[in-house]
Parts: structure tokens; sequence; C-alpha cells
């Protein structure tokens, strides 16, 4: 086994049972325990959808605990580092006090300022925790790909995350509060299935506006998938960029400022992790626009946290662990 992919899954499994011991034991929070397996379950059954049906890529053999046979083989530690990012990303959002469908669509932006950088880096590292079929592992962005990561998949999980949330909201807001929780507690044991439905929806369809443009006229010689893959991805997120920042700029939201160590520690372990393998790897010299990258998404994450961070809390918990 490869030393950074075992890395990767040590933590990925540190950090999945050390939260969820935190949260049940200490802060007995069982319903984020319950969503965030929920969202665990979601993403291996997701991860095995598309490697059966899509067949776009396929997981390294080097995990040590996996789901499926090869080349349906998904690693268990994917799964939980999905129902862990949506987690963490709903506990940002729901610190501004805008709507709710607002939220979820800020979920999806903060799932993408680590998969930005970190899908670059996770392909390189020892043949590639996963390899995309059919693209090439390029050293910087071109039409073909983004440093050798599928534009869709960028897509695909905005589409992920926001769904998933938004379907988790639903269940906070609407049956947990006004029904029971026991319709809630199995409401949160099918929507691992549930959400395929609007998720195949979006995602059918998410390209429709691209290729009518394209059937009109806009024609090049590039990768034609890929192409449609890239423009798809740039007006979906600058859209929702836009709509956003009318809502902030309408509602002037108020912040609920806390010292959430959590959700900081998936945020910045991701990030930590994923920068350290790629200077320790020597991927600098392959691929030298990663870095820049992966910086930027990890201060635009520092300062998302600042912006939500209770200074004076945060300093008494620093004196209070100085003894």
């Amino acid at each position: 086994m490869g030393i950074y992919t075992l890395v990767f899954e040590i933590m990925s499994v540190i950090m999945f049972f050390g939260i969820i011991g935190i949260l049940g034991l200490k802060r007995k929070d069982y319903w984020s325990i319950i969503r965030i397996i929920s969202g665990g379950l979601f993403g291996i059954t997701l991860e095995y959808a598309n490697v059966y049906i899509a067949d776009s890529y396929t997981y390294s053999t080097e995990f040590f605990f996996q789901f499926g046979n090869t080349p349906l083989n998904i690693p268990i530690c994917i799964g939980l580092c999905w129902g862990l990012i949506i987690w963490a990303c709903m506990n940002v959002s729901n610190r501004f006090n805008i709507p709710i469908w607002a939220r979820a669509l800020l979920d999806g932006l903060l799932a993408l300022t680590i998969d930005l950088s970190m899908d670059t880096i996770a392909i390189r590292i020892e043949g590639g925790l996963w390899t995309w079929t059919g693209i090439p592992l390029e050293s910087i962005p071109t039409l073909n790909s983004f440093f050798g990561v599928n534009y869709g998949n960028f897509t695909g999980w905005f589409f992920v995350v926001i769904i998933f949330s938004a379907l988790l909201r639903i269940e906070e807001h609407l049956i947990r509060e006004k029904i029971n929780k026991w319709v809630s507690f199995l409401y949160l044991g099918i929507i691992p299935l549930l959400a395929y439905i609007p998720l195949y929806f979006f995602l059918m369809n998410s390209s429709l506006p691209i290729l009518w443009l394209l059937d009109i006229g806009v024609s090049g010689t590039h990768d034609y998938p890929q192409l449609v893959a890239l423009l798809t991805f740039l007006y979906i997120i600058v859209g929702v960029i836009i709509i956003l920042s009318l809502v902030f700029i309408k509602l002037r939201p108020t912040i609920r400022k806390d010292v959430d160590l959590l959700t900081i520690y998936i945020f910045m372990s991701f990030h930590v992790m994923y920068i350290f393998i790629y200077l320790v790897g020597g991927f600098f010299s392959e691929a030298p626009m990663i870095l820049p990258l992966a910086i930027f998404m990890f201060l635009v994450d520092i300062a998302i946290h600042w912006l939500i961070l209770d200074i004076e809390k945060a300093k008494e918990l620093i004196q209070a662990i100085k003894g």
C-alpha cells in the first residue's frame, strides 16, 4: 500500500470516528451523528453508482477498506468524507441569517473550496487515488481538463452538496419541528436514496443551455464533452455567486458567531493534508500552478471561518486550554 494513500485513509477514518465520538459523548448531538452517517451512506452509494453507470473514473485498489470488487471498488473513507464535508458546510452556512435555499447554494460553493484543490492533488498521489477515464493528466487548466480533473466533476460536487443539504434542512425545519422525530429518523434513513431523484434531474438538464448555444453557432476544435462540461460549470457557478451576492446585498444578514472547532478542523484538515502531500510528494515540478490554487482556496476558507468566529470566545477557550 502507498504511504500517502494510507495517510489519507487513516486520517479520514480517525476524523470521522473522532467527530462522531465527540458529538455523541461530549455534545450529545445525536441528530448530527445521524446526519453525518446518512451523508456517508449517500457518498458510498453515489460513488458506486458513478463508477458502475458512468464509468468515468476508477478508484485505486490501494485502499484498505473498500466496498465492491475491482473495478467497481469504492473506498469507504471517501463516503465518510462526503458525510463530514456536507455537515461541515451546513454548519458554516447556518451562521448566516439567509433563506434556507440560499444556505444550500452556499453549501455547494463552500464544498468547492475543498474540492477544487483537493482533486487536482488526489489524482497524482501514487498513481492516483482515483483515475479519470480518457482525461489527460495535465499540468495546467485546459479546455480538456482542470489539471487533469473532469470539469463535470465540479458541477457534480456542487449539485450533490446542495441537494443533500437541502434535503437535510427539510428534515430539520419541516419534518422534525412540525411532525415528529420518528418520522424524521425514518426520513434520514431513506434520503441517501431519495436524493438521487433531484440529483439525476439537475445533472441531466444542467448542460441544456450550453448545448443550445453550441447548436446555434458556437463551435471549436476542442474536446466537445469537456467544452460543454466547462461551460456548464462556469455558468452555474457564476450564476450562483451572483444570486448569493444579491441576497447578501439585499438582506445584509446578521452572523451568528461562535467557536466551532469540529467544523474548523474538517475544513483545515483537508487543506493542510493535501498541501502537505503536494509538497512532500514532489508535485511542484510537475504542476506548479496547483500550489497557488490550493493556497488560495485555503485562504478563502480561513477568511470565511474568521468571519463567523467569535473572537472573544476563542480567546477564552485558548486561555482555558493554557490552564
